[in-house]
């Protein structure tokens, strides 16, 4: 994280700063005002702008007393004046975020490069705090990445490196007031991040308290009551009596939440720190089934789902609550989905086609703007059924609906279902639900679909799929250049269960490409270039092991590796496999049998992304499914059991390790049934609970306890019959957790220290801010 001062020039600024000198760009002796300036007045759209950029010192006004604005900028005086705007020694990603925000202010947008998604770098990861920026930067063409396929987001940036950085983001012949615009969102930007880690909310959990009685007619009425407590150990406050939905804002200082009223609900949020409320917008709903109110960035989305007159089918309304007030906007009321983007000043959402007679005809893609509120139709397609936007946000792949099975659907076992052609709900991402709850919920009935992606750039929808076929869920690769999805295999318009996975370059070149049959799970790398997938594994008589193989698939080259590759007579399988961080390795657990088939073992294995270099990370015996990889990455806490001779269970060990394998460490050893564990967020303790005996071996209750990662402390925070749920405060300083039957809920800090009650009874969801 950079560091800077007000109207500082750094040393490389200087030089430039005579030449800018001679130039007349800074000039008029003392500096002005922008009241000064006669060519500035109050109605000037940018005189803020103006007005901050002449106090830090890196514009001046001319002799004549005139700032003039609309006086373009050539590209050696703009290398000067944002290298005085601009922190010395800071950062190639620092520069990106500085150029995204700036960019943002400029009156014509960029125009990013071609294809669907943007360049991946091995050392920019999901969680780089700058993964954003430097995307959005190398997507326009302003960066660019080194052959060994990383970013450098660390790299000091010269002031050459800047010159030629800023000569490809900002237009020629833009003014300088548009520059000074430019110049003070990038400044806030880079400000805004650093206050950000040095000033924190404090910690504040919400939870609901329900409550449920029986009427005279014999119905159940519930409500749900939403507090707030701090872990200060004062009281905690109760926002409202009956609340709907809720979400803490992504910085954690805000909570909204939705609150029923007789004909649909009103939007409500809460400052936490001064505990001050106040009532956004009110919607009409005349059915509570399907509202969602969700936080994407710093945007606030609300979808509610109304019926029409006739009590026909449900039309959805879609709103954003924007701004520091969260003023709302309607953008729809014929909506169907929010899709995820990157949020670089608009939003991206769908909405439904219908016939006059409203009968549904498919879908258009559509952008939002909330810098000046303008909607705008990217696409429209006719059959949509479901869709995905691609990882750069500027293509979407999409489903169309060939013909519909009406033969009985049948369970995965052949059965035949209770009900027939049940409608599904489709969702983004391919993923079909049902309405019903799901102990109820047959199969959704067999839909021959086609596989399209869209341009958002004008140019016409392109086929993916060879044929109409029953396509399953698809997936974008993190780069944007290809597409899996899987085929679910039919017998006569059954379902069998069976799924084939398949490939396809999304820019439509080239045909679909089948990868392997019998799927259950696939994943593309971090950077695209390798997909991996997992088959069950049956017996000579078809009967499922509960396990699995595992491969690694070459996109280029189409090479298959299987991950820890038997001998024979060897029964080993995988639990599962996932994907390091950094792209350049899979961790996959195995699990050894016996000759009879039973269990003998687990081990936990790593390899290399193109499955060579395969070697094991812990000992024989670690569980699979106890382990959990630090916040950063770097680290893994895993279980391991102790046997005695005769290969008896006796007790388990916590212990340590870095990502590869090495320096590990173990933390307790003696512990009963480890049941969850959970890194703190800051990566300094991880909370476990664990079952405990009496002296006879019975089960008798459950224990919380925190572990520091360095070795220094091991602490009981609670003991009890029963603790259902613990969860980590963002900080890492207190953990919240709930015991018995009746869900108290209690906080306690890590050192164990101090603990108290939150509420007596009925505590649910519980969220730290």
């Amino acid at each position: 994280m950079v560091s800077f001062v007000r109207g500082r020039a750094g040393r490389a600024a200087g030089a430039l700063l005579a030449a800018a000198l001679g130039a007349g760009m800074f000039t008029g002796g003392a500096a002005r005002g922008a009241d000064d300036f006669t060519d500035v007045p109050a109605s000037h759209p940018q005189r803020d702008a103006i007005l901050f950029a002449v106090e830090q010192g890196w514009f001046r006004g001319y002799p004549d007393g005139t700032f003039r604005p609309d006086r373009a900028v050539p590209d050696h005086q703009l290398a000067t004046v944002v290298r005085r705007a601009f922190p010395e020694g800071a950062g190639r990603a620092d520069l990106a975020a500085f150029i995204r925000a700036g960019a943002r202010t400029l009156p014509a947008p960029p125009v990013g490069e071609a294809g669907c998604g943007w360049p991946v770098f091995s050392d920019v990861g999901e969680d780089h705090p700058r993964r954003w920026d430097v995307e959005y930067a190398t997507d326009y063409g302003w960066f660019q990445g080194y052959p060994d396929g990383t970013f450098r987001p660390e790299q000091t940036v010269t002031a050459a490196h800047t010159a030629l950085v800023l000569r490809r983001a900002f237009p020629e012949g833009t003014s300088r007031a548009d520059l000074a615009a430019f110049l003070r969102e990038g400044r806030r930007a880079l400000a805004e991040e650093e206050q950000g880690t040095s000033s924190a909310v404090g910690d504040f959990l919400a939870y609901e308290v329900q409550f449920r009685h029986r009427q005279d007619d014999g119905y159940w009425i519930s409500r749900d009551e939403l507090w707030v407590a701090a872990p200060d150990g004062s009281e905690p406050r109760r926002q409202v009596d009956d609340a709907y939905q809720w979400q803490w804002s992504p910085e954690g200082r805000t909570l909204t939440y939705t609150v029923r009223v007789d004909d649909g609900l009103q939007v409500w949020a809460m400052d936490a720190e001064t505990a001050r409320t106040r009532m956004l917008s009110e919607h009409t709903q005349r059915s509570r089934l399907f509202s969602f109110l969700l936080w994407r960035g710093n945007l606030l989305t609300l979808s509610v789902t109304r019926e029409t007159t006739d009590g026909g089918s449900g039309r959805t309304g879609m709103w954003v609550y924007e701004g520091a007030e969260l003023k709302p906007r309607r953008l729809t009321d014929e909506g169907w989905d929010f899709l995820t983007s990157r949020g670089e000043g608009d939003l991206k959402y769908s909405t439904v086609i219908r016939d006059a007679a409203g009968k549904w005809l498919g879908g258009e893609f559509w952008s939002y703007d909330f810098h000046n509120g303008q909607t705008r139709r990217l696409a429209a397609v006719s059959g949509l059924t479901a869709h995905e936007l691609s990882p750069g946000d500027k293509c979407a792949v999409y489903q169309t609906k060939v013909a519909e099975q009406l033969s009985p659907s049948v369970d995965l076992t052949g059965s035949a279902s209770a009900a027939d052609a049940v409608p599904a709900v489709y969702a983004p991402g391919g993923f079909s639900f049902s309405p019903y709850p799901p102990t109820l919920a047959p199969p959704p009935p067999l839909e021959l679909t086609e596989l399209w992606v869209v341009a958002f750039d004008g140019s016409p929808p392109r086929r993916l799929s060879n044929a109409p076929d029953y396509i399953d869920r698809y997936k974008w690769s993190p780069d944007g250049a290809r597409i899996a999805y899987q085929v679910e295999v039919a017998e006569r318009g059954r379902r069998t269960g069976e799924e084939e996975l398949w490939v396809v370059a999304a820019d439509g070149s080239g045909a679909a490409r089948k990868v392997a049959g019998d799927v259950s799970y696939y994943d593309w790398s971090p950077d695209g270039k390798v997909l991996a997938y997992q088959s069950p594994v049956y017996d000579e008589n078809g009967d499922w092991l509960r396990a699995y193989d595992a491969w690694v698939v070459d996109m280029e080259t189409f090479t298959q590796t299987r991950l820890f590759a038997a001998g024979p007579g060897e029964r080993r399988f995988h639990t599962g496999f996932g994907w390091r961080p950094d792209g350049q390795g899979v961790d996959f657990g195995v699990i050894i049998r016996d000759e009879e088939g039973y269990e003998a073992g687990r081990e936990w294995w790593t390899a290399d992304a193109d499955g060579s270099n395969q070697r094991r990370t812990t000992p024989l015996w670690l569980s699979a499914a106890k382990l959990e990889m630090s916040p950063d990455g770097a680290s893994a806490a895993y279980v391991t059991e102790v046997r005695d001779e005769a290969g008896i269970w006796q007790s388990e060990e916590l212990w340590t390790a870095d990502a590869d394998g090495t320096r590990r460490r173990r933390l307790a050893d003696g512990l009963g049934d480890l049941q969850f564990m959970r890194w703190a967020p800051d990566g300094e303790n991880i909370a476990y609970t664990m079952r405990v005996r009496d002296d006879a071996g019975r089960w008798v209750g459950e224990e919380l306890w925190t572990a520091a990662v360095d070795g220094s402390a091991l602490r009981r925070q609670a003991a009890a019959e029963r603790i259902t749920r613990f969860l980590w405060s963002r900080s890492g300083q207190w953990l919240a957790y709930q015991t018995g039957d009746d869900r108290e809920m209690w906080i306690t800090n890590a050192e164990g220290t101090e603990t108290h009650l939150v509420r007596a009874s009925d505590g649910n969801n519980p969220s730290w801010n």
